[in-house]
């Protein structure tokens, strides 16, 4: 896990970096399914961008950023 930032940290799949890839994709469709959201940040940041997706998620809705949906598996922007 990279919650703790080192010289060798890639910045882009840092919690925070995946967190403001979750911001950028959530501005454009507000409410998105779970694997639909972790397919699209897959695609753009490569697939060891899983290993602290939910910790970014985590992140966000401890911010109050975004709040999740369970019985629709639906993760939704706060605005």
């Amino acid at each position: 896990m990279m919650l703790r930032p080192n010289k060798y940290t890639d910045i882009g799949l840092s919690v925070v970096g995946i967190s403001s890839e979750i911001l950028r994709l959530l501005k454009t469709d507000p409410a998105q399914k779970y694997t639909q959201l972790l397919g699209k940040v897959a695609h753009r940041l490569g697939e060891e961008a899983k290993i602290n997706f939910l910790l970014a998620l985590t992140f966000l809705y401890s911010l109050g950023k975004i709040e999740y949906h369970k019985d629709e598996d639906v993760v939704e922007l706060v605005t």
